[in-house]
């Protein structure tokens, strides 16, 4: 007997298809993201963090944080529900609208906070329904849409001046486990990472918000030995603010893990694991790019080469001590 047109357009596709349809959405996911963010030909458009390999590793975490809490409750998450938080967290960034803010001197990117975060939100909606349409079967759901919504909304980042870190204000014990675990994902790189990748993180950061730097760079014989003193000073500093980035992660851990029963926390408290080493490495970092700069091994032009942004300069410069 022919099913109907309406009936054959509401049919659930199988666990198989629709793991093939979010490895499809991901993949083109983060091609956009390194067409819109590393390749674009506008220098500021050019994201050194919010990039494919953020958005990559994102995913890659918030699946181990998900198959962790399945393993010890495999009645709370199924492999569905890890396929989609993948892809929710692949689209957490797409969008990464801001504008210029100048203060103390500073010129710096400002991002729209929270707009962003809606907008990747809807701009994953989108593609979703239209997965749906063109195919005339119902891969992703209502439910899969507000779940989607609220993970994406949950990493709104602020700021905690007690503990000196980066947090997620929206974030709470009553937050789906989906949305918890991308949450946790995404600022997990101190915990869950080698340290060296926290490492080159906060530098991209860096050269990502910093936009008179990113200019200073391409003609660095231009810029004052005043002017480069400043620089050095605040590449300097935000060097010396990466451990307690990471000592104020760990501190947050447990309060964000709040809303898993406890056999989950702990097994997913136990992934968090490289924030000792994160904290090291990066005092380790921050004492010897001091000691360099004291002792004229780094200039500016050295120390942001370090940090990854590209010089373009053709002059060889003698290293003299700065005043400390």
């Amino acid at each position: 007997m022919f099913k109907r047109k309406s009936e054959r357009e509401t049919r659930i596709p199988s666990e198989r298809e629709f793991g093939l349809a979010v490895d499809k959405q991901i993949e083109e996911t983060f091609l956009a993201l390194e067409r819109d963010f590393e390749k674009s030909k506008n220098k500021y458009d050019r994201l050194p963090f919010h990039d494919r390999a953020h958005s990559e590793a994102v995913a890659r975490r918030t699946k181990k944080i998900l198959e962790t809490i399945q393993a010890s409750m495999p009645e709370a998450v199924s492999d569905r529900n890890i396929k989609l938080a993948q892809l929710i967290a692949a689209n957490h960034d797409t969008v990464q609208n801001w504008q210029e803010n100048t203060a103390n001197g500073q010129r710096k990117r400002q991002r729209s906070v929270e707009q962003n975060e809606q907008a990747s939100f809807e701009k994953l909606m989108e593609k979703l329904e239209s997965v749906n349409k063109k195919s005339g079967q119902i891969f992703f759901t209502p439910d899969d849409l507000q779940i989607a919504r609220e993970a994406i909304m949950v990493t709104i980042p602020g700021f905690d001046m007690k503990v000196g870190t980066v947090v997620q204000p929206k974030l709470s014990p009553e937050s789906s486990i989906i949305a918890r675990s991308v949450a946790l994902a995404d600022l997990g790189t101190a915990g869950m990472e080698d340290p060296a990748v926290f490492l080159v993180e906060g530098d991209a950061l860096f050269r990502e918000e910093n936009l008179d730097i990113l200019d200073a760079v391409e003609n660095p014989d231009a810029v004052s030995g005043q002017i480069k003193k400043i620089y050095i000073d605040r590449m300097l500093a935000w060097t010396k603010f990466q451990p307690q980035f990471a000592a104020g992660r760990k501190l947050k851990l447990n309060e964000e893990l709040q809303g898993l029963p406890p056999d989950a926390q702990l097994s997913v408290g136990q992934l968090f694991n490289r924030f000792d080493d994160s904290i090291n490495a990066a005092l380790a970092l921050a004492q010897s790019r001091e000691q360099r700069i004291k002792s004229g091994e780094l200039d500016f032009e050295t120390l942001a080469k370090e940090m990854g942004f590209v010089i373009n300069t053709g002059v060889v410069k003698s290293h003299l001590p700065l005043a400390a």
